[in-house]
């Protein structure tokens, strides 16, 4: 991880409430969002008639539509940042200075995780591999699709909400509340688990674990694109439910807590450990890097 940290200081002149504005940027994001989703999706299928769900969908037909509704959010999101919160767009966290590194690091925590969970399920013949196919399509569709699913993700949880909230209270509550709203938008996912709930919380204080030192996006991004790509494109795992084309085909013999069943890697209680030493490296690497989570108390959260 990089230890250089430039950031950009720059204080918050908005006099709307930062809950009002989070509140105000979701439904705006979900809204515009969806609405562009539709309509590529109404482009795609020709007619009313033939839309289908997104469980019905190739991993291309998801491409174009989530990259359309990336852009209606990201519309909603940068004209909040510029107009309500009056600050820069690179402020959420898209220098590059000093940070290459960090989308490294992001890769190696989504592989490591990945991989280490995958061996010990297989070892403990808790998973078996019955097909190896690769279909190029599908990878590299599958690829740019989780590109998209970062971005989005990332710009919206961190990059604004997580980044308003650090203005107005602790660094720590603020990752604690970001992670929990960061839950919530996913907790109508199919076959969600109560340690799938678990983990998506702690996948969101994994996400904002080094953003509250660097207020930089690289690191969620790569760790978000890489952890979904790996689990969903390469391993047969569901992603938070949804099931996608990989490389790996895998026979899962009983379906339990141990192995997520049908939410996915994400499900387990072994994601659960192995997330969670994670975070504890990246906490134990910046305090002793002296590094201080950040906080600028400019604006009232009400």
């Amino acid at each position: 991880m990089s230890d250089e940290n430039p950031i950009v200081r720059e204080e918050a002149k908005s006099n709307i409430p930062v809950a009002i504005r989070i509140i105000l940027v979701i439904l705006g994001t979900l809204f515009i969002g969806g609405l562009f989703s539709f309509i590529a999706s109404l482009i795609i299928s020709g007619s009313l008639d033939s839309l289908h769900q997104t469980q019905e969908m190739n991993l291309r037909e998801l491409f174009f539509t989530q990259g359309a509704g990336l852009i209606g959010a990201l519309a909603v999101i940068f004209f909040f940042r510029k107009n309500i919160d009056k600050r820069s767009i690179s402020s959420m966290g898209f220098s590059i200075k000093g940070k290459s590194k960090d989308l490294l690091w992001g890769l190696l925590s989504a592989t490591g995780i990945m991989l280490v969970g995958t061996g010990i399920l297989y070892i403990n013949n808790s998973i078996s591999i019955t097909s190896i196919h690769f279909d190029t399509s599908d990878f590299i569709y599958g690829f740019l699709l989780f590109i998209i699913v970062a971005l989005n993700e990332e710009i919206l949880c961190r990059g604004y909400i997580l980044n308003n909230l650090m203005d107005s209270t602790n660094p720590y509550w603020s990752l604690i509340i970001s992670s929990t709203i960061f839950t919530l938008g996913h907790s109508f996912n199919d076959n969600l688990s109560l340690f799938g709930i678990t983990n998506l919380f702690i996948a969101g204080i994994l996400l904002g674990s080094t953003y509250i030192y660097t207020r930089n996006l690289w690191f969620p991004i790569s760790l978000h694109l890489f952890w979904n790509f790996i689990q969903g494109c390469v391993f047969d795992y569901n992603v938070s439910g949804l099931n996608v084309s990989s490389v790996f085909k895998f026979n899962i013999l009983i379906k339990n807590s141990f192995n997520g069943g049908d939410f996915g890697f994400e499900g387990s209680w072994l994601c659960t450990l192995l997330s969670s030493i994670t975070i504890l490296v990246i906490i134990y690497y910046y305090k002793r890097q002296n590094t201080p989570a950040i906080r600028r108390q400019k604006a009232p959260l009400m």
